[in-house]
């Protein structure tokens, strides 16, 4: 019957504690850092200072709600119609392939991170009514 098999080479084992400041290692990686790294980091805000709202007329075939705009920091719809709209991320929006149903008179935030393509939308079959869209730049 053969023994074990021979140890692996593994990597050194990673450490759970501090590093030990003395520890020549520790010492050769701070003396050649760059510059020092300041946690935590610091973030700037980017906040929107355009506001752009549009009506699109509610159809039982795929509307363009926004065009893709890389420069689009936020973005509301609001479906101002008695009937269900389906919202798609990405052109075409159908009954079957949506990202978001807004029942009557409901309102969507689009998500984080911010989708910066194309919005289209549907509605179920009736009269009237439209999508109030407001794109944030």
């Amino acid at each position: 019957m053969p023994g074990p098999p021979p140890p692996l080479a593994l990597a050194p084992a990673v450490r759970r504690d501090a590093p030990d400041p003395n520890d020549p290692a520790v010492v050769a990686i701070l003396k050649n850092a760059p510059l020092p790294i300041p946690l935590p980091l610091p973030v700037q805000e980017v906040r929107p200072t355009i506001s752009v709202v549009t009506s699109v007329p509610a159809a039982a075939v795929s509307v363009v709600l926004l065009a893709a705009n890389v420069s689009r920091l936020g973005a509301v719809v609001h479906n101002a119609s008695g009937r269900i709209m389906f919202v798609r991320l990405g052109a075409g929006a159908n009954y079957a392939t949506y990202s978001a149903t807004l029942g009557p008179y409901g309102t969507w935030h689009v998500d984080q991170p911010m989708f910066t393509g194309i919005l289209s939308a549907i509605w179920s079959p009736g009269v009237g009514g439209a999508g109030m869209v407001t794109e944030l730049t």
